[in-house]
């Protein structure tokens, strides 16, 4: 089956018979799935990154707060907690070390005392540097090294790239 081009020119096009290119009712997203979710993202080395969908039957009228933990071997330390707008749905979070271990959990304070109603996954924050690590399959790159002090300019502590003679 071929398309009609005649009138592509003016923008329209006459699909073939039984074929209909109109899309009619094409439905939003909504803003909520209504599932009671809380999930939790390395973001960058010093931060993470939250987001939730809570029930609107879910604690009615309570002001959210999420809490922070730090996951070490030993047992969780809580790192910070959160008061949250109860119309928020993600947050991003500032975290005090690299490469550590944390979980999230959400919930709401009654007299001073936390109420949970979803916990996180876990997750690691990257490191803030490099890794040791080398991937046999993506090796360094072995770049020549210049040692002809005639090289004008040459500088032993600057880019190889930058002492090549035009």
């Amino acid at each position: 089956m071929e398309l009609d081009y005649t009138k592509a020119a003016s923008g329209t096009l006459n699909p073939p018979t039984g074929i209909s290119f109109v899309v009619t009712g094409i439905p939003e997203l909504p803003h909520a799935y209504e599932e009671n979710r809380l999930v939790l993202l390395p973001r960058n080395p010093r931060s993470l990154f939250a987001y939730w969908d809570v029930r609107q039957d879910t604690a009615p009228g309570r002001q959210l707060v999420l809490r922070v933990y730090s996951a070490e071997t030993t047992g969780s330390a809580l790192e910070q907690e959160i008061p949250l707008h109860r119309e928020a749905n993600n947050w991003y979070i500032h975290i005090p070390d690299t490469g550590g271990l944390y979980f999230a959990l959400l919930g709401h304070l009654i007299d001073g005392k936390f109420v949970p109603w979803l916990t996180s996954n876990r997750v690691k924050a990257p490191l803030a540097k490099a890794s040791a690590k080398i991937d046999p399959g993506w090796p360094p790159l072995d770049l020549p090294h210049i040692t002809d002090s005639t090289v004008t300019g040459f500088n032993p502590g600057t880019s190889w790239f930058s002492n090549l003679k035009a």
